[in-house]
């Protein structure tokens, strides 16, 4: 049991070479010394091995995962987790790879890139305004009933100047009375005269 566990990186791993569980394992090393101290230098070798493979790997764990020997991204991530020191070796890892992209948008923009410089003004610029703005077209819609007579008027105003045909064709339609009562309005509203309104 204490040569398996020198031989792998996991509990379960020693104890599939073995033949056993891995909570016997543990149970044995509860009560035996020698299996308590394997198990403590297994973990520590893991711990190493998992440290120094994350650098090497830049963090892409499914290589971190390979090159110890733990299956898969999930298991590894299953150790960091559990364990501060390598939590630290994740983070600083992370960091030096953010430091080296920025080091070369820096490179990039100070070799005339124009992509790269309104990239960094559109971050590291917002306070000089170069904060990219989104337009927010906002459209309130009312029922005709809800709406004001000059508030009619202009959406016939906006939508003549959009699509003149169109209006006419609607004004062809109405009825003598109704035709009636929007040339006034128009007329009041200064918008059009009667004479204007399509016939």
């Amino acid at each position: 049991m204490v040569a398996a566990l020198a031989q792998t990186l996991t509990v379960d791993q020693a104890a599939q070479l073995v033949g056993c569980s891995a909570p016997s394992i543990m149970y044995r090393a509860k009560g035996e010394e020698e299996v308590s101290q394997a198990v403590a230098l297994q973990r520590r070798q893991k711990d190493d091995a998992l440290s120094v493979s994350i650098e090497r790997h830049k963090e892409i764990l499914s290589k971190v995962a390979a090159d110890v020997g733990l299956g898969s991204a999930a298991a590894v991530r299953y150790h960091i987790a559990r364990n501060p020191h390598l939590q630290q070796v994740f983070g600083d890892s992370r960091d030096g790879i953010l430091d080296t992209a920025e080091e070369n948008v820096f490179a990039a923009v100070e070799q005339g890139s124009v992509d790269d410089s309104w990239k960094l003004l559109k971050t590291l610029g917002k306070n000089r305004g170069y904060a990219e703005r989104k337009e927010v077209d906002t459209q309130i819609t009312k029922t005709t009933i809800q709406a004001s007579t000059g508030d009619l008027v202009a959406m016939l105003d906006r939508l003549a100047q959009m699509s003149p045909e169109a209006v006419e064709a609607e004004f062809e339609v109405l009825p003598e009375e109704d035709r009636s009562t929007l040339q006034q309005a128009l007329s009041e509203n200064s918008v059009a005269g009667p004479e204007e309104v399509p016939a």
